[in-house]
């Protein structure tokens, strides 16, 4: 059981808490294994009732404080409840143990630590401000008038009194250092997927971008320069490489942003209604001229009124991008087969897409969804594609609680399987 492992048991899950949370949590946790402690280690000295009852009242409190912290309750107010309960120690540590001989100090340091990384703003200067102000005030009746305090009576009681709340202290401190050193580990591998995805970026619009629009402006300068020169049947097929070349690079481009937005996190999923039937047939729709160029066959056997519930936009990329591979792959007079049907035993929509194309060799599948590798091929005539659109597929598909495989044999063609959450 790793470190991260029993973290996550003992101060709350990292993806249900937030880090101030935990560090909430982490302070509770260690109050309530030294007030056990103190239990012990009082009736081992033999101390009287007033020890007892203050530490069974420490471990009660901060374990009911640490009950509703793990419940996800109003943390707001839990911070402020244990820091309020926090004094109780300072106070009552100061009065009955040894002053600031004992083990007081102790807990001001590790009070103050925690108020400074769980509070922010004019709160955060206004609580050490005011724990200050305590520990001056007890400082300076202690200095004036010294019988205030009960002292030890002996060295070996004060000596334990600080073992014990060093304890506190060393515990607090690990736990504090475990979550910050995790979050910071956590941040740099942010940091470094940001990073390569940015250059992922770059090198796309570098090179996969920059080639398309290099020959649209090529091929328009022919046009331009000799349009009445060109005999129809040449120009007829230099605007079909123009119409052929600005799709290819209006749907990279379309991928490219569609990516960026989900690496920065500003693509936010809104799953709604979606009529399967519909948003198939509007992507073969938009394909329809790349379909009859190829002379492809389309067989469509999707139920009627079957309903998906995800994000629109998300699945439109996903089924643009599948049918628009299946059209790619597919040489002349091939065919498409798109089958859906609702799985009635799990509230699943299975949908595949299959085509009689070219297929992929079993090494290369695995590599047709990693975003570190840039697999890609030319489609049967030729098209041109970047390999992003497949990644893309499995991040939205995954992000709308689906899954997305592929079977394929080489020259035999492929089978790409969705399934999407039933609309209920």
């Amino acid at each position: 059981m790793s470190a991260i492992h029993i973290l996550n048991k003992v101060l709350g899950p990292e993806n249900t808490f937030t880090l101030k949370d935990r560090i909430l949590n982490a302070a509770l946790f260690s109050s309530i294994v030294v007030s056990l402690l103190a239990l012990l280690a009082d009736s081992f000295q033999g101390l009287g009732g007033k020890a007892y009852l203050y530490d069974s009242f420490m471990a009660l409190t901060n374990g009911t404080i640490y009950y509703f912290g793990r419940q996800k309750s109003n943390s707001r107010r839990l911070v402020y409840l244990y820091l309020l309960v926090s004094l109780t120690p300072i106070l009552f540590v100061w009065f009955y143990f040894g002053g600031l001989s004992g083990a007081t100090l102790l807990f001001f340091i590790a009070i103050v630590v925690i108020a400074a990384i769980i509070t922010k703003g004019l709160i955060r200067f206004a609580i050490i401000t005011a724990l200050i102000g305590i520990i001056s005030l007890l400082f300076f009746i202690e200095t004036n008038n010294p019988e205030t305090v009960n002292y030890f009576a002996d060295q070996s009681s004060l000596i334990t009194d600080k073992f014990i709340s060093a304890i506190y202290l060393a515990i607090m401190l690990s736990l504090l250092m475990l979550l910050i050193m995790h979050s910071y580990r956590k941040e740099q591998l942010k940091v470094e997927s940001l990073n390569h995805t940015k250059d992922k970026f770059l090198s796309i619009i570098a090179h996969d971008l920059k080639s398309p629009l290099s020959a649209l402006s090529q091929l328009g300068q022919v046009l331009a320069e000799n349009h009445n020169k060109i005999p129809p049947a040449k120009r007829k097929k230099l605007i079909d490489s123009i119409t052929k070349t600005s799709t290819n690079t209006y749907n990279l481009v379309e991928n490219l942003l569609q990516w960026a937005r989900s690496e920065s996190g500003m693509l936010v999923i809104k799953p709604e209604k979606l009529d399967i039937n519909d948003l198939i047939h509007f992507n073969l729709k938009i394909l329809e001229d790349n379909i009859q160029n190829k002379s492809i066959s389309i067989h469509s056997q999707i139920e009627t009124n079957l309903y998906a519930w995800a994000d629109y936009h998300m699945i439109h990329t996903v089924f643009r991008n599948l049918l628009s591979n299946a059209v790619k792959f597919t040489p002349e007079h091939g065919e498409i087969t798109v089958q859906a049907s609702k799985n009635a035993q799990n509230s699943k929509i299975n949908i595949s897409i299959s085509d009689t194309g070219i297929g992929i060799a079993q090494e290369n599948i695995a590599k047709l969804f990693d975003i570190d590798n840039d697999f890609t091929r030319k489609g049967t005539n030729d098209e041109s594609g970047t390999g992003l659109g497949l990644k893309l597929c499995k991040e939205f598909i995954s992000k709308n609680l689906g899954t997305i495989c592929v079977e394929s044999e080489v020259l035999k063609g492929s089978t790409f399987s969705v399934t999407l959450p039933a609309q209920s």
